[in-house]
């Protein structure tokens, strides 16, 4: 049975509450932090979140709005981020003064800047989201909210995304966590060419320490499901394997 914790709130900047990431919280859980007003959920799902009502985004628990691609609905099985609902979202029914998230990746920071009104609902970040999440292309602002995502700073993610898209220098800590990402992309390519197994449409790939899977998908332009295998961090004896499904797999219509 799937062990429940409930969430806590982690950290607060503008309308968007960082709350502890948790193993699917249950939306009473979120009530009680949000005690009044409506409120979205990005990028993350809820307990049994499918038995909710259906909107065009996701879904809606009373005052509760979950926006987020990864329920197990046939409207999310292909190419799609939270960031594309949202932007349909907002486009259909506005803004939203409370959001929640979990976690601080590009998907999350992109969807929920996008549902609160802090960030415009354009193409761009639409791109990014597929970028971060699915194709793994090259994004300058896919990767930047990649590489501060384990930072788990709201602040600091909106300030750099600004400074990006105004040409302007990024901080040094932000800029090195940007230059070690675009590193590991470098390493992500030597290994795909040179320590990988294909068999049909799978490719199995050896690597010396764990990589993000986005950066090894766009060097598999035949396979559909990718499997990396690496040491175990705490026991380098053992092996631990992701696996991850790459967008050249054939996508479900909506």
């Amino acid at each position: 049975m799937e062990s429940r914790i409930r969430p806590e709130i982690e950290g607060q900047y503008g309308p968007i509450t960082l709350i502890t990431e948790t193993s699917r919280p249950e939306a009473i859980d979120l009530f009680n932090l949000i005690p009044s007003g409506d409120f979205a959920v990005c990028d993350f799902s809820l307990r049994d979140i499918e038995d909710a009502n259906q909107c065009a985004s996701g879904y809606e628990i009373g005052r509760l709005i979950n926006i987020d691609h990864h329920a197990d609905s046939a409207r999310f099985h292909k190419r799609v981020s939270s960031g594309n609902p949202a932007c349909s979202f907002i486009r259909e029914r506005g803004t939203i003064d409370q959001v929640i998230i979990n976690h601080t990746d590009c998907d999350s920071i992109i969807s929920a800047g996008i549902v609160s009104g802090l960030l415009e609902p354009k193409p761009e970040y639409e791109a990014a989201v597929i970028a971060a999440d699915h194709t793994g292309e090259e994004n300058d602002i896919a990767d930047l909210l990649q590489s501060l995502q384990d930072e788990r700073d709201v602040e600091l993610s909106f300030r750099c995304l600004n400074l990006l898209e105004s040409g302007l220098d990024l901080p040094e800590k932000a800029q090195s966590l940007l230059t070690q990402r675009r590193e590991s992309r470098e390493s992500a390519r030597w290994i795909a060419e040179s320590n990988t197994v294909t068999s049909g449409r799978l490719a199995c790939v050896y690597a010396d320490e764990s990589i993000e899977s986005e950066l090894v998908a766009p060097f598999f332009k035949n396979a559909w499901v990718v499997a990396i295998a690496f040491p175990h961090r705490t026991n380098p004896k053992r092996t631990k394997t992701t696996n991850f499904i790459t967008s050249n797999y054939p996508q479900t219509s909506q």
